[in-house]
Formats: C-alpha cells, sequence, structure tokens
C-alpha cells in the first residue's frame, strides 16, 4: 500500500518542526482560517461563543464551551479548564494574569492539544524529538523518535507501517486497513486525543479523500475502509470522526464512532440546497459543539454554523 508523499513531512532544513496544515485531509482549509481564530478569540474574552439570533435588538444568547482539541491546530489559543495558552504567553487563572512562558516562544505551530496536553515534532539530522508539553504545570518532555512520522498525540507518534510508544521508545508494527482492491493510497493518518488512528484514503488518485478507516488504538485491528464520496472536509474530537458532506441537496455534518468505525453515522443538514460545486467546508470540534464553516469564494458567501446534536444556529 503506497503512501502519499507529504511535502511538509521530512526534515525541513531549518529545524523548525513541522507544520503539517491538513487541509487536504482532516485540518481547516486556508480560507477558513480567517473565521475560527476570531470566534476562538471571542471564546477566550468571553468565555465563550456568542450566538446573535437574527433579529434587531434580540437578546445575546451566550454559548460556553471548550476551545478544539484536535491534531493540528488552527491558531494558538488552547484552554484546558483555568489553563490557557495564548500565543507565547500561559495563564494558569482562566487569563486573569498571563506569564511569557520560553516553551511558546518559538512561536511554533502545535501538531496536537487535548488531554491536558500539547504535542509537536522538531526535526533533527537523524532523529526527530517529540514535544510533550503540560501548559498547567509547565512541564515539557522530550523524547527522540524516528522520522518520517505521519502523525503525534502526547501519546504515540505513528507511521506509515508502525507505531512508537512515547513513554518507552518501543515500535509495534500496525496492521493497515483492508476491504479495498486495489488498496487505496494513504494521504494521511490522524491520532485522536484518546489514542484511537485514523487513516484518510483515495481510491482515485486524487489529493482529496474518499475512503477512510479507524482504530480503537494504534495496535488495535482496524476497521475495514469505509467510503464516503461526498466527503468535503473532518476533524477528530475525543471519540469520534466529524466531517462534512456536500450534495446537490445539502450541506451536512456527519460523526461517526471512533470506538466503532463501521456503526452507521449519524448525520445533521446543516443548511437545505445544492453544494456539490463551487462550496468548501470545514468542521471543527469545539467540545459539546461544532463548527461548520461553508464557504463559496465566486458567489461570495461565507457562513458560519454551530451545531450541537441536531440543532444548528448560524453564527
Amino acid at each position: 500500500m503506497d503512501v502519499a508523499t507529504n511535502p511538509n513531512s521530512g526534515n525541513p532544513s531549518s529545524g523548525q518542526p513541522n507544520p503539517r496544515p491538513v487541509a487536504r485531509a482532516g485540518g481547516p482549509r486556508p480560507r477558513s482560517r480567517s473565521l475560527l481564530p476570531i470566534l476562538l478569540a471571542s471564546a477566550l474574552a468571553v468565555g465563550g461563543l456568542i450566538v446573535t439570533p437574527a433579529k434587531a435588538y434580540a437578546a445575546v444568547v451566550p454559548v460556553t464551551t471548550p476551545l478544539p482539541q484536535g491534531r493540528t491546530l488552527p491558531s494558538s489559543a488552547i484552554a484546558f479548564g483555568s489553563a490557557i495558552v495564548w500565543d507565547t504567553l500561559r495563564s494558569s487563572d482562566s487569563g486573569s494574569s498571563w506569564v511569557a512562558d520560553a516553551t511558546l516562544a518559538q512561536r511554533v505551530r502545535w501538531d496536537f492539544a487535548g488531554g491536558g496536553k500539547m504535542a509537536r515534532v522538531v526535526t533533527g539530522t537523524t532523529n526527530d524529538t517529540a514535544v510533550v508539553y503540560t501548559p498547567s504545570t509547565n512541564t515539557v518532555q522530550n523524547f527522540t523518535i524516528p522520522s518520517g512520522y505521519t502523525s503525534v498525540n502526547a501519546s504515540y507518534a505513528a507511521y506509515p507501517s508502525s507505531v512508537v510508544t512515547l513513554a518507552t521508545g518501543v515500535t509495534t508494527a500496525i496492521s493497515k486497513p483492508s476491504g479495498i482492491t486495489p488498496a487505496p493510497t494513504i494521504l494521511d493518518q490522524q491520532l485522536s486525543t484518546n489514542n484511537a488512528l485514523v487513516w484518510f484514503g483515495t481510491t482515485n488518485g486524487s489529493t482529496t479523500p474518499n475512503v477512510f478507516a479507524a482504530a480503537a488504538t494504534p495496535t488495535s485491528a482496524p476497521s475495514s475502509w469505509i467510503s464516503i464520496p461526498t466527503y468535503e472536509d473532518g476533524s477528530l474530537s475525543d471519540t469520534d470522526f466529524l466531517y462534512v458532506t456536500t450534495t446537490t441537496k445539502a450541506l451536512s455534518m456527519c460523526t461517526r464512532s471512533l470506538a466503532s468505525f463501521a456503526s452507521g453515522p449519524q448525520c445533521t443538514p446543516v443548511a437545505l440546497g445544492d453544494y456539490s460545486t463551487g462550496y468548501t467546508a470545514s468542521v471543527r470540534s469545539l467540545g459539546t459543539l461544532s463548527l461548520v464553516h461553508v464557504w463559496n469564494v465566486a458567489a461570495g458567501i461565507d457562513r458560519a454554523y454551530i451545531v450541537s446534536g441536531t440543532s444548528v444556529s448560524p453564527v
């Protein structure tokens, strides 16, 4: 099974950590970053996202929610309870006071945030270094790992055919998804906060995935490949794979359990209409809520929606 070359992987000569934008598979597409940092800044400033009904002088309804968790971060605004990271500053009292943190001073992008920890990889000459940072205690742990990782969280570094346990340095072979012949090209792998591993693959040679698989842990047997032909964008929460689909009838957000990936998805229509051409969409987990962002540059459309269960509210 082939693994597509990631132009952002390898060992950049600068020695800086791999930024790993994953617009093609699981991360925010470049245009979506214009809106999300603003919403995150609002969340830190007032304690939540503000959803305003579309009526003059209507009461503002506050929606308090934790900031996103996931592998690749669209901004350096991360909150774990009272511990908050904002760019190069850290607060341990919900933002009442801030201190400059040497760990954050390089203004690097983090590969992962979840479960109270942040992780990134610094490339080296022969090996890489996985850096795991705990903001609440200002603790930094460094782990030497082989080069060529595809995903990292606070516990593991994943590779095309193996996974390395950071705490022990032990490398374990992993099984690959099956069920489609010829085998799909793997575009990306992602680790969740709870150590599930998700594969993003393609059967048509494009850079947009259309088949997916998941294992509850990196070393457990993965599900068979699941086809999602109308997939537009996806991300991982603690327990689910969230993704948006665009069809001639609707833009929808779906969730699929990481523990039982083969089970059918739960889908919620976000906006009705023909979204099959000209539209780009992204989805981000905000704890108990999800943010769906959709835009059409040619038509001048730029909209965002908060999804909670089957409830959808425009932002």
